[in-house]
């Protein structure tokens, strides 16, 4: 028995972090071969370091700059990007470049995000995808919980997946995005009438509304899952991959979603609704944290 999922669809992440000083990377870069698998420095945005050949998704891990990160104190801000994962086995290469990040030095702070890729392109309906949307609707608040405050309120890369319903539903309203949005009462209305425009919705508009969410990847055949702060800690991302996978999972079984109607309650509700699909050692290790 898996001790954390035990889907086999396909994942990738995204680690985002600073380095002190462009010298720092240098201890990383030269010792990477030793590592047992494909690390590929990107040559044009690091090219004292860059990888000569061609970059292979499937193969190689890939190393690059992210301006988004840097804070003006002279770090430097990079982003890591697994090769195309599967099963708990590929995360044995995951523990590799976390040690290596930690051993050098590597940082995270506020700004920095753990982005989760996860494969829909092949099994998902409409139905499904629409399915996803509602229940990361009605979960998010759970999810939320167990992440950095500041990660969500007041980040432009990671807003809360309601804005664009929001934004369709409530013009003109005379409450503001924000009290729609982070008050119980009116995010449950909001949540509400959300899931009965997806109901009447058509594909094209549908897809929309995805773009417009966490899950503007979907026109790739993956959903993107962005919410999560930055971190370098293994137990922290395998366990994060673990709960996005039984989010998929569930909306690809489930019949039928109903919106939920209590918010900023914690997290049980989610261990509730994905119970089916998630390992009770996920379950323990948020509990217990």
């Amino acid at each position: 028995m898996s001790k954390y999922s035990n889907s086999k669809r396909q994942f990738g992440i995204e680690i985002e972090f600073l380095l002190p000083r462009w010298e720092e990377l240098d201890p990383i870069a030269v010792t990477s071969p030793k590592l047992g698998l494909s690390l590929w420095i990107d040559p044009q945005e690091i090219p004292d370091w860059g990888t000569e050949r061609p970059y292979n998704e499937v193969s190689d891990w890939k190393l690059t700059t992210d301006s988004s990160v840097e804070n003006g104190d002279g770090s430097v801000g990079f982003e890591i990007n697994s090769r195309i994962l599967q099963g708990e086995s590929s995360l044995s290469e995951l523990a590799i470049i976390l040690e290596h990040l930690n051993k050098y030095n590597a940082l995270v702070d506020e700004q920095c995000g753990l982005h989760v890729h996860i494969e829909i392109r092949n099994n998902f309906s409409e139905t499904q995808i629409k399915n996803l949307l509602k229940l990361q609707l009605n979960l998010e608040d759970a999810f939320d919980s167990l992440i950095n405050p500041e990660r969500r309120r007041g980040n432009i890369y990671c807003k809360s997946n309601l804005n664009p319903f929001y934004s369709e539903l409530c013009e003109g309203s005379t409450i503001s995005v924000d009290p729609a949005i982070w008050t119980d009462t009116s995010r449950a209305s909001l949540v509400s009438r959300s899931f009965q425009f997806l109901d009447e919705a058509e594909q094209q508009t549908m897809q929309m509304m995805a773009a417009g969410s966490m899950f503007h990847k979907m026109n790739c055949g993956t959903v993107e899952i962005r919410s999560h702060h930055g971190t370098l800690d293994y137990a922290e991302i395998v366990n994060w991959i673990a709960l996005q996978m039984a989010l998929v999972e569930t909306a690809y079984s489930a019949s039928q979603i109903e919106p939920e109607t209590l918010f900023f309650v914690g997290t049980q509700k989610a261990f509730t609704v994905l119970e089916a699909n998630l390992n009770e050692n996920v379950i323990q290790y948020y509990l217990n944290r």
